[in-house]
């Protein structure tokens, strides 16, 4: 089975290319079948996706094969002016659903060296990764290992350079389960901007 749509025109101004959705189901009845597709857009993907249904619940995995971050300059709006210069993005899920347990999903999404340029400023040597699971509503963000920002420099009027902040804990956040903003820290004029932490809920100062 293959789907194929045309472009598509966001209204922030944002297009995404022509894409194909392509679909195979294999089973012996509607009870139990095996499921695998792929999914691109021009030069973006494609993302791949196979699994099985058992009558009871759904299991699959989807991944997002390593690619340039400049094939999604389409996805950039006109207006921001930004130029996607460089870097490699890549991400993995895993995800089931069932009667009883509802949608759950787990992985992870990685950001490698990018680089953005403006025409006030520039982004250069971001990494990001992003582990996470998804169960009963809520966000479990740093499952294995936060997730962490680091950026080698942005060059503006000031430049701020080794730029760090890690992120760990549930969305929505809890007293039992909070939202941990750690090890921020920038150097700028010289110097070293630094935050320990911030507690979400908070109660104390940061």
């Amino acid at each position: 089975l293959s789907l194929d749509a045309g472009q598509t025109l966001f209204t922030g101004g944002s297009v995404l290319p022509p894409s194909t959705l392509k679909f195979s189901v294999d089973g012996r009845d509607p009870t139990y079948f095996l499921f695998k597709g792929d999914l691109h857009a021009g030069e973006i993907g494609p993302v791949r996706v196979n699994g099985r249904w058992d009558g009871i619940r759904l299991r699959g995995n989807a991944w997002w094969p390593k690619q340039s971050l400049t094939v999604f300059q389409p996805l950039a709006p006109p207006d921001w002016k930004m130029n996607l210069r460089d870097g490699e993005l890549y991400a993995q899920v895993a995800f089931s659903a069932a009667p009883e347990q509802g949608f759950r999903a787990g992985g992870h999404g990685v950001l490698k060296g990018g680089s953005a340029w403006m025409p006030d400023n520039q982004v250069n040597g971001v990494d990001f990764v992003l582990p996470f699971r998804f169960a009963d509503g809520a966000w479990h963000l740093g499952t294995r290992g936060p997730v962490t920002l680091r950026i080698a420099e942005v060059i503006n009027l000031v430049t701020a350079k080794n730029i760090t902040a890690d992120l760990q804990g549930r969305y929505p956040w809890t007293e039992e389960e909070p939202l941990l903003l750690t090890d921020v820290s920038v150097d700028v004029l010289g110097g070293n901007v630094l935050m320990k932490q911030l507690r979400m809920p908070q109660h104390d100062p940061a």
